[in-house]
């Protein structure tokens, strides 16, 4: 380097002589001259820089190609799920967790998982969702149970139980005790009528049977 001094300063001299070889004072183990060091931290593997995308995080310039591809939340990258939108990492996260269509989600009535887009075409059919009775009378059930509410609902409309006597009503379940008050002495007429011409016909079959015989018993009294 040119020094020229006393022996005893030489130490002191080398401990700040830029031609002495020194190892890079960062760690990568790269052996040079001092005077080079300031120079050699523009490429060391182990010097800390900003990212490129001012995502705001340093990383060491060894890391920085990794950085880019899997940690910095400015890098844009197309949708994992497959609904092809191109959204920023940090944009990303938040569109997987709560509004990429293809995300599955859970049904909130049956627990079924499935994926977002089809939750609406699902609820038209989830056996487990809660719909109102069409019948209007305000009850809200399960779908899978609907077909036994409404045999049992109160609005549904039902024969009168005296149809088979010829009561030709048919009323809402909620008013089939007032009708039976109301009608109790019709519903006793058309069961007295029914009675009636029960055994009008049982009459009937009886004199058609009592001629039958007669009828065999006198081709038998003819038989030598």
């Amino acid at each position: 380097c040119g020094w020229l001094g006393i022996l005893g300063g030489c130490q002191n001299h080398l401990d700040t002589c830029g031609y002495v070889q020194v190892a890079c004072e960062l760690g990568c183990r790269v052996v040079l001259q001092r005077e080079d060091q300031e120079a050699h931290q523009d490429e060391c593997p182990k010097m800390r820089v900003e990212c490129e995308l001012h995502c705001g995080e340093t990383i060491l310039r060894e890391d920085v190609n990794k950085h880019l591809e899997c940690d910095c939340g400015q890098v844009v990258k197309t949708c994992e799920l497959g609904c092809e939108a191109r959204l920023t990492l940090d944009e990303l996260k938040i569109h997987v967790r709560d509004t990429c269509t293809q995300r599955m989600v859970e049904c909130e009535f049956c627990e079924e998982d499935l994926k977002s887009c089809a939750m609406f075409q699902h609820f038209d059919k989830c056996p487990k969702m809660m719909i109102a009775c069409h019948l209007e009378c305000g009850e809200v059930v399960c779908r899978d149970e609907l077909n036994k509410h409404v045999e049992e609902c109160r609005e549904k409309e039902i024969q009168c139980p005296f149809a088979k006597y010829k009561c030709g009503v048919k009323i809402k379940r909620k008013n089939l005790n007032q009708h039976l008050e109301e009608k109790e002495t019709k519903h006793l007429g058309l069961k007295l009528n029914a009675m009636e011409e029960l055994i009008m016909k049982q009459n009937e079959t009886i004199e058609k049977l009592n001629l039958k015989i007669l009828c065999q018993d006198r081709k038998i009294a003819k038989i030598p």
